[in-house]
């Protein structure tokens, strides 16, 4: 918690200790968040690289796409 007048730490509620010392002997991947643009449309993505991630190596991707609200939006056109 902080004071807001003088903005110092007053009381940590939690510090997590047990946590951050088990996050950080593990190995976590790196997420990163992109848009694209196709056509008119925005797209989001995420991208989760491994720990160690070499630009230059191979990995094996899965794809997963999200279009229910595509295809809803597709559906409602087709429908009126």
């Amino acid at each position: 918690m902080h004071d807001r007048e003088s903005i110092a730490e007053v009381h940590n509620l939690e510090s997590n200790d047990n946590l951050r010392l088990t996050l950080d002997s593990m190995q976590m991947p790196t997420v990163e968040y992109k848009e694209i643009n196709i056509d008119d449309y925005t797209l989001s993505m995420q991208i989760l690289k491994p720990a160690g991630f070499v630009e230059t190596s191979h990995y094996p991707v899965l794809l997963l796409v999200y279009v229910l609200a595509y295809f809803f939006t597709y559906l409602c056109e087709v429908l009126v």
